[in-house]
Formats: C-alpha cells, sequence, structure tokens
C-alpha cells in the first residue's frame, strides 16, 4: 500500500484501536503471526496498523480493521456450530505450542543462542496465529449468541445480555485474582509471623511472569516479592486484608450462586446448554491467551537481556529491533544504525500486509497517519456494561491512566484506560467504576470488574481521548451512556 492508499484506507474503515508501552519486537512477533492467521480460521487477517514512539516509554497504539475481527468472531462460532469439536481442538494446539515455548526455555543454556533465537520465534508465531482469535474479546457472544438467546426466551437485548454475562463466566478464577489471592495469603503469614518460604517459592514458580509487559520484565525473586508484601502490610491491617480475600472468594461463588438460580429459572435448552459452553470455554480460553503471551514475552525479554549484558548494550537497542534485525544481530553483530533507532523513538507507523516486508513511515508522515486514525467528530460517549456492581448510575472523577505504575490514580477515582492488562488490576481493585476503550465480554476489564463487582462500561472507543482527568462523570449502567457533568 502506498501512503495515498493507507489514508484512504484508515480513513474509510471503523477501527479498532488500542494503547500500551511496548517494543518493536513484541509488535513485529505479534504482528507477522496474525497476518499468517488465515492458516488457523481461514479469514484475511491484513492489513494491520501500528504505531510506537519509544522514546520515554509513550504508548503504542494498537490498529485493526474492525471488520476482520467482527468476520474471525462469526467464522468461530461457525465451525463450532457445525462441529464443537473445532473449538476444543484450536484450544488444545494454542496450549501445545506454548508447552513447546516452556520446553524450549528450559533447555536455552543447551543451545547455541541464535538457533534458540530462530526456533522460539517460529513456535511463538505459529502461537499468535491461535492468539490473533483473542481479539475479538469473545464478540460472537454478543454479537451472535446473546440474540439468539433473546429470541428463545422471549427477552429484551439488555436482559439477555446481563443473563448471558453471569452464564458465561468460567468455571474456574481469573489468572488474576489466583494470584492475588496467593499474594494476599503471604501477606496473613507475615503478618502472622509465619514467613513460609515454600509458598514464596510457589507463588514465584506461578506468577514468575506477573509484572511483564509488551516493552520489558521485571524478575519477581524472594527479595523482590517480600517488598511488595511489606509495601502492602505496611498500609493495611490485618482485618482488610482478610476482608479483601473474603470478598474475592466470595463474589465469585456469588456469580455461580446467579448462573444455578438463573439455570434452574429459565428453560434451557440444548442450544443453550451448547452456547453457555461455547462461551464459559472461550472466554476462560481467553483468560489463558493473557497468561500465557505474558510468559513468552517474559521470555523473549530475558533473552534479550542476556544478550545485552554479554554484548555490553543497551536492553532498548535490541528491543526497538524488529525481529528479522535481531536475528541478523546474532548473526553478525549489527546493530541498526544510530539515525534509525533515533527515528523510531521519535515516533513510527508501522503497516503490515500478507506476503509483504513491514513497511515504517516515519516524522510528519507517521503522525498524519494517526491522526486520520483519531480524527472523530464523536460527541455521546457509550459503550456496553460489563458489571454494574449493583448499582444502575455511579458519579466520580475520572482519571485516564497510561502508565498505571506511574500515573496517579487515587482511591474512588473512576479508571478511564485505552484497555487494561495485569499491571492494572491494583488500580482496578481502588476504582469506584471503570470506562475502557476497548470491548467484548472477554476482554480484561470485563472479567475482572465482575469478578470483583467493579461498575464498567467497556468498548466506548474514545474515552480516553473524549474525558479529561479530573472531569465529573456519570455513568448510566442501564444504558452504558457516559455523560460529563462538568
Amino acid at each position: 500500500m502506498t501512503k495515498k492508499q493507507i489514508l484512504k484506507y484508515l480513513e474509510e474503515n471503523e477501527l479498532n484501536v488500542q494503547s500500551a508501552p511496548a517494543s518493536v519486537v513484541a509488535l513485529d512477533l505479534v504482528y507477522v503471526g496474525y497476518i499468517d492467521s488465515d492458516e488457523i480460521h481461514g479469514i484475511k487477517y491484513s492489513p494491520i496498523f501500528s504505531h510506537i514512539c519509544s522514546k520515554n516509554l509513550k504508548p503504542f497504539y494498537q490498529i485493526i480493521p474492525q471488520k476482520i475481527i467482527t468476520k474471525i468472531s462469526a467464522k468461530i462460532y461457525s465451525d463450532y456450530s457445525k462441529d464443537p469439536k473445532s473449538l476444543e481442538n484450536k484450544i488444545k494446539k494454542h496450549k501445545e505450542l506454548q508447552e513447546k515455548l516452556d520446553m524450549l526455555w528450559k533447555k536455552r543454556f543447551k543451545m547455541e543462542p541464535l538457533k534458540f533465537y530462530k526456533k522460539f520465534i517460529k513456535t511463538s508465531r505459529e502461537w499468535w496465529k491461535y492468539g490473533s482469535i483473542g481479539e475479538d474479546k469473545a464478540e460472537a457472544i454478543s454479537q451472535e449468541i446473546t440474540p439468539k438467546f433473546a429470541k428463545r426466551h422471549n427477552l429484551n437485548i439488555k436482559e439477555a445480555s446481563e443473563i448471558m454475562n453471569i452464564l458465561s463466566f468460567p468455571k474456574i478464577q481469573s489468572i488474576f485474582n489466583l494470584e492475588r489471592t496467593d499474594f494476599l495469603e503471604i501477606c496473613l503469614d507475615f503478618l502472622n509471623k509465619k514467613i513460609s518460604n515454600k509458598k514464596i517459592n510457589n507463588y514465584i514458580k506461578k506468577y514468575f511472569w506477573f509484572k511483564t509487559d509488551f516493552y520489558k520484565t521485571k524478575h519477581i525473586t524472594p527479595e523482590f516479592l517480600k517488598k511488595e508484601v511489606l509495601k502492602e502490610i505496611k498500609k493495611r491491617k490485618k482485618e482488610s486484608i482478610s476482608k479483601e480475600l473474603k470478598e474475592i472468594k466470595n463474589h465469585f461463588k456469588e456469580i455461580h450462586n446467579q448462573k444455578r438460580k438463573i439455570i434452574s429459572n429459565l428453560k434451557i435448552t440444548e442450544q443453550d446448554k451448547k452456547d453457555i459452553y461455547f462461551a464459559e470455554e472461550t472466554i476462560y480460553w481467553f483468560d489463558q491467551r493473557k497468561e500465557e503471551m505474558m510468559i513468552q514475552l517474559h521470555y523473549l525479554f530475558s533473552f534479550l537481556e542476556d544478550l545485552a549484558k554479554k554484548y555490553h548494550l543497551n536492553y532498548y537497542d535490541l528491543a526497538d529491533c524488529t525481529v528479522g534485525e535481531l536475528e541478523s544481530f546474532l548473526k553478525n553483530k549489527k546493530k541498526i544504525s544510530k539515525t534509525e533507532k533515533k527515528k523510531r523513538e521519535k515516533g513510527v507507523f508501522l503497516v503490515y500486509e500478507k506476503n509483504k516486508k513491514v513497511k515504517m513511515f516515519y516524522n510528519r508522515n507517521a503522525q498524519e497517519m494517526l491522526d486520520v486514525v483519531f480524527h472523530s467528530d464523536e460527541k455521546k460517549l457509550k459503550g456496553r456494561v460489563a458489571s454494574t456492581g449493583g448499582l444502575e448510575k455511579v458519579k466520580g472523577k475520572a482519571r485516564i491512566i497510561l502508565n498505571p505504575e506511574k500515573d496517579k490514580f487515587n482511591k474512588g477515582d473512576i479508571l478511564v484506560a485505552s484497555m487494561t492488562r495485569i499491571e492494572f488490576v491494583p488500580l482496578m481493585r481502588k476504582a469506584k467504576a471503570i470506562i475502557t476503550n476497548e470491548g467484548g465480554i472477554a476482554c480484561h476489564a470485563a472479567i475482572v470488574s465482575r469478578e470483583l463487582g467493579i461498575p464498567s462500561i467497556i468498548g466506548t472507543k474514545s474515552a480516553t481521548r473524549i474525558l479529561k482527568d479530573n472531569d465529573l462523570v456519570e455513568l448510566n449502567l442501564k444504558t452504558g451512556i457516559i455523560k460529563i457533568i462538568k
């Protein structure tokens, strides 16, 4: 595509935009897998775009045409309707690829670095072909399953959506609440002066990847974990921690009690059972996808750290390379030029197309493309209610969060983000409500807000651009409309 064609495409198509800190190597790893993922689901996944400005860790923007995501969502459900085993087979193959990556990582010191890297990238990109399916955040549930469920049971869409939100809830807690439970139990051990090294080691074994994002990883050592525990217990009493633990467990039970009640009150058909199974499995699959992608990024970034130490380089000199440029470095120690690195730090717009080399646009060209992506005359802010928290309306002060580890956030603020990820969870627990640009019943914000019982509206597309810090906003948890009061 030429610049003119790209601008025209961006202007004429509805775009699904997400943002977060990220590195060039992570994007290149993921998006090459995405554009080849038609081998898995049969839908053309091209073109896709991103903009990244790595200087000062400004957020990158993932830009995927909405029609691609919608078509894949419909196709996965259609395949399942014809053959229920099609979903199980995809989940199984995806899991096998993660296990292959885990084995590769264990063998890395026995392998020559270039050989390890090439095998890792090849396997990871196969994993991301299946991972591309997760970008829809289980859109099929709202687009395909809910309307049919409403019709079968003579319900309106709002009623059907609320019921399906509960019926589709997975049988197993999300990884985020499982981690929180284990962490809080260690906090109680410290308060009771029963420090268990076994528990600490088990925690690290299970959650070594937990502080990883798309740009770098933080290594969870016993010392690091103890500092996090001391930080937690310094600001909280034993009763408060015990109460949170109880709430996590009780709220999960309560959702399943509601689920059983709905099933006993409604005349559930065989098609309902089939659809509920699809919804449960898909949401759980996408939750596992989050964990697995952080694990493999932890592997990749740890590998880059080792390379940087070995060759006396800055980690970011490697993280801002493409996958191919890193392979060239491992072959002949050739780094990207300082000029190229500076251009990427200032901002680069990447275009991925099937069977074509990635195109990069810089400076004014990159900004012009990003401006087209964000051009919107939208005045009304509305999304989908993922969780009511038992309320009809909620008011509060908006706080736009781009970097959850640095941006200021107070207890009782309304969290506004492009999308939430693992590192957002501590803020989500303090939030009065949550608003996100991205949407889908299986998105991180939807799952965590339902488990925590916090009101949330997702899929607004432009909340982070329309709302400003300290805006007093009102969330209507019946309609999904968000109003700026002042």
